[in-house]
């Protein structure tokens, strides 16, 4: 029988890496409550760490510079790029994604559609 050694991390989060997950307007002011349109916010950057298996905004090492992109320069995540599945995104997911990115919240989708825009592709 062959053995499969197992490679396992332990992570903590840092508020960094919050940073890299968070809805724009969570960061703006202390006293904004999250809303579905955050948790939207959220659930796209976790499914483009799902696909490409590297938190978001990958490409940049320190915290400052995250936060410098997302809310100074209002940026989404670079779209990950290759031909091989790890990465590949389709037009329409991509679409989907950044719908979700949008800064202003009530220009995201509902989790509804978004839960439609998968449960069509099943």
């Amino acid at each position: 029988m062959e053995e499969i050694a197992e490679n396992t991390v332990s992570m903590t989060m840092s508020s960094g890496d919050i940073v890299r997950y968070s809805a724009p307007e969570l960061a703006d002011t202390a006293d904004v409550p999250p809303t579905t349109y955050s948790d939207t916010y959220s659930f796209a950057m976790l499914v483009l760490e799902c696909i490409t298996e590297e938190a978001p905004f990958s490409n940049l090492f320190r915290d400052t510079d995250v936060a410098h992109a997302r809310f100074v320069k209002k940026r989404c995540p670079p779209r990950p790029g290759g031909r091989g599945s790890k990465g590949r995104v389709s037009d329409k997911l991509w679409d989907l994604m950044e719908r979700c990115w949008s800064i202003k919240p009530d220009d995201r989708p509902t989790m509804e559609h978004v839960h439609g825009f998968f449960a069509s592709r099943v």
